[in-house]
C-alpha cells in the first residue's frame, strides 16, 4: 500500500526493496492518505519497539506480533489495513522450492 513509486511510467511495481523504508522512519509520504500515515506510525513503532527490547510487541500496539513456530503454518502479521495475522504464506511457493529436494534445503 505504499503511496511511493518510482518514477517508470506505465509501471506499477508493487512490493520492491526498500518500499518499506518510508512505514519503518515514519517519514512523510506525499500523497498519503490517514491510513497509510497510521500504517507508518504502526510500523514505525514496532521497529523501535523490537530495538528497545528484542520484541515487536508491547506499548499500544494494537496486535500482537506472533513468534516464528516454523513450519507452513505458523502465523505471520500482515501489515496493512486493518493490521491482521494470517497462516500458509507463499504455501505454494514454499512447495514448488520443497519439491525441488536441494541437498542445501534440508541442512
Amino acid at each position: 500500500r505504499a503511496s511511493f513509486q518510482l518514477p517508470i511510467p506505465g509501471e506499477v511495481l508493487g512490493a520492491f526493496h526498500t518500499a518499506e523504508i518510508q512505514f519503518v522512519f515514519a517519514t512523510p509520504i506525499d500523497g498519503a492518505d490517514p491510513t497509510q500515515r497510521q500504517l507508518a506510525s504502526e510500523v514505525s513503532a514496532r521497529w523501535v519497539q523490537f530495538a528497545k527490547t528484542g520484541s515487536p510487541n508491547g506499548g499500544l500496539l494494537a496486535q500482537q506480533w506472533p513468534p516464528y513456530a516454523g513450519g507452513a503454518d505458523s502465523v505471520h502479521l500482515i501489515l496493512d489495513d486493518p493490521i491482521s495475522t494470517g497462516t500458509n504464506l507463499d504455501r505454494d511457493v514454499c512447495n514448488f522450492w520443497d519439491s525441488l529436494e536441494y541437498s542445501w534445503a534440508r541442512k
